[in-house]
């Protein structure tokens, strides 16, 4: 789930999702690993144990690491057409996210079930928990690239971001972007 300014922005429609920890799924990819016979023909659809809006998840992060997270919900459309014009997704991958967003728009993904606790004999983890485990990862990116102004020496924090397209499991095309504010200012007020 991007966090960009602040702002968690997926569609949704108000619909609800049982967001589930990896570790979870993990825990019960283990399982079935280490006694195959006891899980065979079994299906497994393991959730969370709540199911959360976008905005209680925005609101549960907020919480978690003190700071104002704001949830953006998006037309679907607007969203996949988007993400895949800027390149952020091949066009292929349109019906995947088509599928993932409607199904929780629908509510098709709000019913917690008890598949982890099933098989791994523990509850589910909550997402408030999955949050403050990672709360690191929700902290703002820091600059940590310092430009100069060349002409006069000024020196300026540098946040940039990289769009990496990958094809063939390669890297098939990078480009940074720079913080071009931050460098006229540097270079204005050293003017």
């Amino acid at each position: 789930m991007p966090l960009i300014n602040d702002t968690i922005t997926v569609p949704s429609d108000g619909g609800r999702e049982a967001f589930v920890d990896a570790d979870d799924i993990a825990a019960i990819a283990l399982e079935t690993l280490i006694d195959p016979d006891a899980h065979a023909g079994a299906i497994y659809a393991p959730t969370g144990p709540q199911a959360l809006t976008f905005s209680e998840v925005a609101g549960t992060i907020s919480d978690v690491i003190g700071r104002p997270i704001i949830y953006n919900d998006i037309d679907q459309n607007v969203w996949i057409d988007g993400a895949i014009v800027a390149g952020f997704v091949p066009a292929e991958y349109g019906v995947m996210l088509r599928w993932l967003t409607g199904s929780v728009i629908a509510g098709n993904s709000a019913r917690p079930n008890d598949d982890i606790e099933r098989v791994t004999g523990r509850p589910a983890r909550r997402f408030e928990d999955f949050v403050r485990r990672t709360a690191a990862a929700w902290a703002p990116a820091s600059p940590k690239v310092h430009g100069t102004i060349i002409a006069t020496g000024a020196r300026y924090d540098n946040r940039f971001c990289s769009i990496i397209t990958l094809e063939d499991r390669k890297i098939a095309r990078w480009r940074d972007y720079m913080d071009s504010h931050a460098a006229w200012k540097a270079m204005t007020a050293a003017a």
